[in-house]
């Protein structure tokens, strides 16, 4: 709770989060689920930030701003190198070290599309979802934030 929020990137508040403070809660069992499971738990993180913010400053998001975690520190397992990564370390939070010596543009995906229909004079709403889409395989989000 007594984190601060920083602004970084493209203009969405950021909560950054030690793994060394995961690490000494709950006999490391934390750090370790964060480490094998990073999405699940990165979700319910945001969730929890975004709780806090609600209550000490209602109405923060008002424009659909999320809080997004980040983590800092050292992860606990052996870093990795990039020939040493594997499809073992698939959805996995792991500790690459390196040198890049060459990068690839990023291709940008439709994640969302919006079509207009003039005979319904309706708006229809299409989301795309892949295998590199983070949400996959995790059960929805409620109301509640569960």
């Amino acid at each position: 709770r007594s984190r601060r929020l920083t602004v970084r990137g493209w203009g969405c508040p950021r909560v950054d989060v030690g793994m060394a403070d995961l690490r000494s809660q709950d006999n490391g069992q934390l750090s370790s689920r964060m480490r094998l499971d990073p999405l699940r738990h990165m979700r319910a993180l945001e969730a929890a930030c975004h709780e806090i913010a609600n209550e000490n400053r209602p109405g923060y998001d008002k424009n659909g701003i999320k809080i997004k975690v980040a983590l800092s520190g050292p992860v606990g397992a052996s870093p990795m190198s990039p020939r040493s990564l594997t499809s073992s370390a698939l959805r996995q939070l792991v500790c690459v070290e390196g040198v890049a010596t060459k990068v690839s543009a990023i291709k940008p995906k439709v994640v969302k599309s919006v079509h207009y229909c003039e005979a319904t004079k309706q708006h229809t709403e299409r989301e795309y979802v892949d295998s590199t889409d983070p949400q996959l395989g995790l059960p929805p989000i409620d109301a509640e934030g569960k």
